[in-house]
């Protein structure tokens, strides 16, 4: 049961999380070339590129940054005051607890698999949305310089489709807007945990750190 919930719950999670982020770019990428004809060598790259290839590379980049979710906890073979399994993040501060080296690396690794995975791609991802956006505001003022070139005196129809186009542009403007939002909200709050255990762990090495900033201590161990 607890390496099910080290190897499933922390390291396999992580890597569908990584997944997620990577098919959600490819997608808004390919949103992007399917808006207009013209497109940089990046965009059109990321629309030819073969499906297969692309999930491959995703699931070994996914995996690289996720393994080390697996030192986020430590078997429990015989303290029953502790968790089961070990929760290494939350042990930090207790001193009955000799936490491995490798908690070092644990520490850094996992609050740059963390920022990646919850903090870069919302970033890239909405990067990404208003530059779809901005192609999309362009093709949508050609479309309407078009639509009233052939509608010549037809005022009314002219009207219409250009009330269409920009419904559809307002439509997308709220869809990215949402989309941003809720990713920032659910997404946010899982940086600040990783980013406060690095902290911890070079804080309650250091006893001059800790003679210094008492206010850390409490607020960690609370």
């Amino acid at each position: 049961a607890q390496l099910f919930k080290m190897l499933v719950k922390e390291c396999f999670v992580s890597i569908l999380r990584f997944m997620s982020n990577f098919c959600y770019l490819a997608f808004s990428l390919n949103r992007i070339a399917l808006i207009g004809q013209h497109h940089g060598a990046f965009i059109q790259f990321a629309a030819k590129v073969d499906i297969w290839k692309y999930i491959l590379c995703s699931l070994v980049v996914s995996f690289a940054f996720s393994w080390i979710k697996y030192f986020k906890y430590s078997i429990n073979f015989d303290r029953d005051e502790l968790n089961f399994p070990i929760w290494n993040e939350l042990d930090i501060s207790t001193p009955r607890v000799v936490l491995p080296k490798i908690m070092d690396l644990y520490t850094i690794y996992n609050v740059i698999s963390d920022l990646l995975n919850y903090l870069v791609f919302v970033i890239i991802c909405f990067l990404v949305d208003i530059s779809m956006l901005v192609r999309l505001r362009s093709t949508v003022n050609e479309s309407i310089e078009r639509i009233k070139s052939i509608s010549g005196s037809n005022e009314k129809q002219f009207e219409k489709k250009k009330s269409e186009l920009e419904e559809a542009m307002n439509k997308s403007i709220r869809m990215v807007v949402i989309n941003t939002t809720i990713g920032l909200l659910f997404k946010l709050p899982m940086v600040f945990l990783p980013l406060v255990n690095t902290i911890a762990v070079f804080f309650y090495k250091n006893m001059k750190m800790r003679s210094k900033n008492p206010s850390f201590d409490r607020f960690y161990t609370q």
